[in-house]
């Protein structure tokens, strides 16, 4: 059944005072609204943030690279929200979440949120915070969340499981960003390609 059948079948039934199911409503709100979770997952510094920045926020100021070596340790949920707004997320869920509104969220506040220098140090941010999640009043990102995400060829291999492993369940698309001037490398071949394929039928290059 297609999705315009649905919707002529349930109108009707509401019509005949059908009382529909909220599970029903929620599904139906979701045909009629779509939303899509997009992981861009790559390499560090190949664009994962530019892309992101550039093409779907139409901004390069607050989602920035790392520089030299792998720095990000934490994930960026990107969402829409009517004002511009940043929640930090802990693991522990008794923790409440930090927030920060406007003016006060700079680019600088955010890596100081998402990075760290040593190995050390990036793991235990990853097992403080689950992810930081942006809110921006972007119209064009309204349907979609976006996961900005730790290099998968961080030598730390447990920081990569507690953090990109674990967006790839929520997402419904995962993009794999590479560096067009250069041969897709080995080990991001090994990452999506062999095994259990964590992104499975919804990976795209």
């Amino acid at each position: 059944m297609d999705k315009k059948t649905l919707q002529e079948l349930l109108s009707k039934a509401q019509k005949y005072g059908v009382s529909l199911s909220e599970k029903t409503t929620s599904a139906l709100n979701e045909l009629e609204n779509p939303h899509y979770t997009i992981t861009l997952s790559g390499e560090f510094q190949v664009g994962k943030s530019t892309l992101l920045n550039k093409v779907m926020l139409g901004s390069d100021v607050l989602l920035t690279e790392g520089v030299g070596l792998p720095t990000t340790a934490i994930p960026c949920k990107v969402v829409y929200a009517p004002t511009k707004e940043l929640t930090v997320v802990y693991r522990d869920d008794q923790k409440s979440p930090l927030r920060y509104f406007g003016d006060t969220i700079t680019g600088d506040l955010l890596r100081s949120l998402t990075t760290a220098m040593t190995e050390e140090a990036r793991l235990e941010l990853s097992k403080e915070i689950r992810y930081v999640q942006l809110g921006l009043p972007v119209e064009a990102i309204r349907n979609y969340t976006f996961f900005d995400t730790p290099g998968v060829n961080d030598p730390n291999v447990e920081l990569i499981e507690r953090t990109t492993v674990e967006t790839l369940p929520e997402s419904d698309i995962v993009l794999l960003v590479v560096d067009a001037s250069k041969a897709l490398t080995s080990h991001s071949m090994s990452y999506f390609f062999s095994g259990d394929e964590p992104c499975n039928d919804t990976c795209f290059i």
